[in-house]
């Protein structure tokens, strides 16, 4: 199975089948929602086609899954808790982990270099406060968006944080 995936802009993706040259576009964490599929003119098997449709999809779901699925209204709710600099402070998280983020923010944070370098006025204590406080199922969604952002990663935080708050407004 010849399968490739490639940013495209604004936390889009496409996932292209090599064989049959199918490949499908969608939103990031909105793989079943909103992926627009593309087929070859010349390519008319339909056995083919769905093959490869089943391929690329279980690839996703092997590879990428924190690229493909989200829980929406929660991640809407998580990118509005955090400013620029917050998002750049938990990028750097080196173990992304619903269990371990907390533990491994505050030992981020006690560097304080990485506050100052960062523009973090308070030295981290909101950006703390605010992961402390949120529940499992919100600690776990903003791993999947973290992890979604190593697994192909953008050039800078920055240009992931702010397509992040468009594509939240727009899920």
């Amino acid at each position: 199975m010849n399968i490739e995936i490639t940013r495209l802009d604004n936390l889009q993706w496409r996932v292209a089948h090599m064989d049959t040259g199918i490949y499908l576009d969608f939103k990031e964490g909105c793989f079943n929602d909103r992926q627009e599929t593309h087929c070859p003119a010349g390519l008319t098997d339909a056995t083919a086609i769905a093959r490869a449709m089943r391929e690329i999809g279980d690839w996703c779901a092997q590879n990428v899954y924190s690229l493909c699925f989200c829980d929406r209204e929660m991640a809407k709710r998580i990118v509005s808790y955090f400013c620029l600099a917050d998002w750049a402070v938990l990028t750097s998280i080196q173990h992304v982990h619903p269990d371990t983020l907390v533990v491994e923010l505050l030992e981020l944070l006690e560097d304080e270099g990485i506050c100052a370098s960062l523009g973090i006025e308070d030295g981290g204590e909101a950006l703390f406060r605010i992961v402390s406080d949120m529940k499992k199922k919100e600690l776990t969604e903003l791993c999947r968006m973290l992890v979604a952002r190593r697994k192909q990663p953008y050039t800078t935080f920055i240009e992931w944080a702010g397509h992040l708050k468009s594509w939240a407004e727009d899920l």
